[in-house]
């Protein structure tokens, strides 16, 4: 039996991710659908949030929440729309006291049945040329716009200090509506571009339909970490943000309605190199009364039903039965769920599946890297050293040109990435689960579920990874008529089959293949053959690193022989680590 020991081209990097963040040795996602009772109310149902600094425009910062998480992009006749009864807001600490109030920035929404097509079976209609019909959506308003029997307006209030409150528009304001297809919007990108509005802050700001930009292998990931090969990437697979090496992006061809807004960073605070904590927040009256004729009324305070900053917390980290009441919490209360941020669930469950070691108790560095600002004392949770779930941006920090982002953000050395923030393309999912799975403590293998960018993202001015260039730095939606989800064996894709591995014999022949030399040096190295019966001698689970099968396999795949790949097979007897 051999035991499996990781080089460290094949590890996690900690250097830069702990220079940003504070992080040393002593010290130290997403959303969809993640809690039982928001899983019920998806038009308050955030999916991901992001904090960035516009790189197109270095003075300004971006924020975005995406609510409503995998639209169909064919669910007519009413689409997706938000929501008139929730209230949307994006909430900022700029004081760095882990309380999200000194900024607020607040949607609201009103939904028009419009005449004189409002009476149609249809929310969306239009066809150029026909008399009895409106023509094809061109417009948000005015001449072209006949066609839209259902149009949200909004407005933007921003609260300073929970007191001060002005209204930021400069006028009307329109959603994007969802993309119906190409005869009732016939050329949607350009009605998106009616849909960004300036601000009197002199900022800017969007609402309606984007790509979904969130890439996971969803299905495999929350089958029990079912991955579609053994989850862990060579160094050319890691390094390669065009290209998903195994797994496949069950969020292609999906939509969500974004609320992205830009504001001057001198808006914010008169520090340039200020760090600032972000999150977003969605809200409902607490009495709701259905009505007879069919409309509903709803009164009473606003109570939070769900709320969002660091990706994939409430997912992957909040146990099942706190998940509802972590939703309705303020962040700057993140102690009462400390337990499971010291003692991770998530690296627990990593360990069954694969037979891995990896820590969990004692993990004050989750503390630091997700509740925390750099310097504080991850020990402690107070109010003069508070722990909240906000996602940090550092506003001292140059952002990255698209075409050089890197997926893997600080990880990879691009630290205007994730966690510094967060941007659209940044990969969180195989993030965390480095991350949780103890890449701050020490070197870890290279997670990951195998997606490593946005499949089949629509429209122009994208990059060749789906990384949409402008404002709002979400792609174009997939129309309704022709969506495409890019799935296994499809162009693009990975291919659906899988070659199972060889589970070892519980009970193998105690010497079926006698060996030529019965007394083998024990210091000799196993040979490093090709093809699947090669692996035999290696299929057996080793605690102190991970399960040798998945090893095997991912050496077999297509380095063969190559030593680099960054494994080594060594006699357990001549082994440090046994």
């Amino acid at each position: 039996m051999y035991s499996v020991i990781f080089k460290r081209a094949a590890c996690l990097t900690l250097t830069p991710l702990a220079l940003l963040l504070g992080w040393h040795e002593s010290g130290t996602a997403a959303s969809h659908r993640e809690a039982p009772l928001i899983a019920q109310d998806p038009s308050a149902d955030i999916t991901d949030v992001y904090a960035f600094r516009n790189w197109n425009n270095p003075d300004n910062v971006v924020f975005i929440m995406n609510v409503i998480p995998a639209q169909e992009p064919g669910s007519g006749p009413n689409y997706f729309n938000f929501d008139d009864d929730v209230r949307y807001e994006i909430h900022l600490d700029t004081n760095q006291n882990g309380i999200a109030e000194d900024i607020v920035y607040q949607f609201q929404f009103d939904t028009e049945i419009r005449p004189p097509f409002g009476n149609l079976p249809l929310a969306y209609a239009g066809v150029d040329g026909v008399a009895g019909l409106p023509p094809g959506i061109s417009a948000l308003a005015g001449d072209g716009s006949q066609g839209l029997g259902l149009r949200q307006r909004y407005s933007v209030t921003e609260i300073r200090n929970g007191r001060q409150r002005r209204n930021l528009g400069t006028g009307p304001m329109y959603v994007l509506p969802s993309n119906i297809g190409p005869r009732s919007m016939p050329d949607y990108e350009q009605l998106a571009e009616q849909g960004l509005f300036d601000l009197n802050n002199g900022g800017r700001i969007f609402a309606g339909q984007r790509d979904e930009t969130f890439y996971i292998d969803l299905g495999a990931t929350f089958d029990t970490f079912n991955f579609r090969a053994p989850p862990i990437l060579d160094p050319l697979q890691d390094s390669n943000d065009q290209d998903n090496p195994f797994g496949n992006d069950m969020l292609s061809g999906f939509n969500v309605n974004s609320i992205a807004i830009e504001v001057p960073i001198s808006e914010l605070t008169t520090d340039p190199n200020a760090q600032i904590g972000v999150y977003a927040s969605t809200s409902r009256r607490r009495i709701r009364t259905l009505l007879n004729d069919g409309s509903s009324r709803s009164i009473g305070s606003f109570v939070q039903v769900a709320r969002m900053a660091n990706p994939l917390v409430n997912e992957l980290i909040i146990g099942l039965g706190q998940k509802d009441r972590w939703n309705a919490s303020a962040p700057q209360n993140e102690q009462r769920f400390l337990d499971f941020y010291l003692n991770p669930r998530l690296a627990s469950l990593l360990n069954l599946a694969f037979d891995t070691n990896f820590p969990t108790s004692g993990r004050t560095d989750l503390v630091a890297a997700l509740l925390q600002y750099p310097g504080q004392n991850p020990n402690v949770c107070s109010s003069n050293n508070r722990c909240s779930d906000l996602l940090r941006l550092d506003l001292g920090i140059e952002p990255t040109q698209p075409e050089m982002q890197q997926r893997l953000g600080v990880l990879a050395g691009d630290m205007a990435g994730f966690p510094n923030g967060r941007r659209p393309n940044d990969d969180v999912t195989d993030i965390v689960l480095r991350v949780v799975a103890g890449g701050l403590l020490s070197p870890v293998p290279n997670l990951g579920d195998g997606v490593n960018f946005n499949i089949g993202a629509p429209g122009s001015n994208l990059t060749t990874n789906g990384i949409f260039t402008v404002f709002p730095f979400l792609p174009t939606p997939h129309d309704g008529r022709n969506r495409q989800h890019i799935d296994c064996d499809e162009a693009g894709a990975n291919p659906c089959p899988l070659q199972p591995l060889p589970d070892p014999d519980p009970d193998p022949d105690p010497d079926p293949d006698p060996d030529p030399d019965p007394d083998p040096d024990p210091g000799d190295d196993p040979p490093l053959a090709s093809g699947i019966d090669a692996c035999g001698p290696y299929l057996q689970p080793n605690s102190n690193v991970i399960d040798a099968r998945i090893i095997c396999f991912g050496y077999l795949q297509d380095l063969s022989g190559d030593i680099d790949f960054g494994i080594e097979l060594t006699d357990p007897a001549n082994s440090a680590s046994g």
